[in-house]
């Protein structure tokens, strides 16, 4: 947290397995204040090449009036990092997950709530061609998307998503995505 519950994103290091860390860096100036605790963090994926990506959920100013809303900025170094991207999110966005695929893809899931709406899981993905220009392409998955709290793992050829279902009983829904478009 910083001076004035300003609840922006920061990110710290450590290259000696957990003894030391360096000095947290913010990754975006985004003056999220907040009297409180958020539920709703970040997530961290690595690519093949060893650049970090920081998914995160903020609160920004929109007509009409406030909306949580997803980005992604990446780095090489752990302290400077890319300007924000904002993923392709349609209403409220929560719990994002994101996980980066042996095809240098990047897989991002959350739920979203419209108003008198459920939660609905989404899934996007990017294929970053050049770490500055991250752009999300939303995914269609098949069959009832309501739940919340996604969670994501790849294997060599698919990503799995599994989310939580209410209800009685609660239930876990997952789907399968290929890498590969075909």
């Amino acid at each position: 947290m910083y001076a004035g519950n300003h609840r922006d994103i920061a990110f710290a290091a450590s290259r000696d397995r957990g003894r030391s860390f360096t000095e947290p860096v913010r990754v975006s100036a985004d003056d999220w204040q907040l009297e409180g605790c958020p539920e709703n963090g970040p997530s961290l994926a690595v690519d093949r090449r060893n650049r970090v990506y920081v998914l995160w959920p903020t609160l920004v100013k929109e007509p009409g009036g406030e909306a949580l809303r997803l980005f992604l900025s990446s780095t090489t170094d752990g302290a400077a990092f890319t300007p924000r991207t904002p993923l392709p999110t349609a209403s409220a966005a929560y719990h994002p997950q994101l996980v980066a695929a042996p095809d240098g893809s990047l897989f991002a899931a959350w739920d979203e709530v419209e108003a008198g709406q459920p939660r609905r899981v989404r899934l996007a993905r990017a294929r970053p061609a050049d770490a500055s220009v991250v752009r999300f392409d939303s995914i269609a998955l098949p069959g009832d998307l309501t739940g919340s709290y996604p969670a994501l793992a790849v294997t060599p050829s698919h990503v799995v998503v599994a989310w939580a279902r209410r209800g009685s009983p609660s239930s876990i829904a997952v789907r399968r995505v290929p890498l590969q478009n075909r």
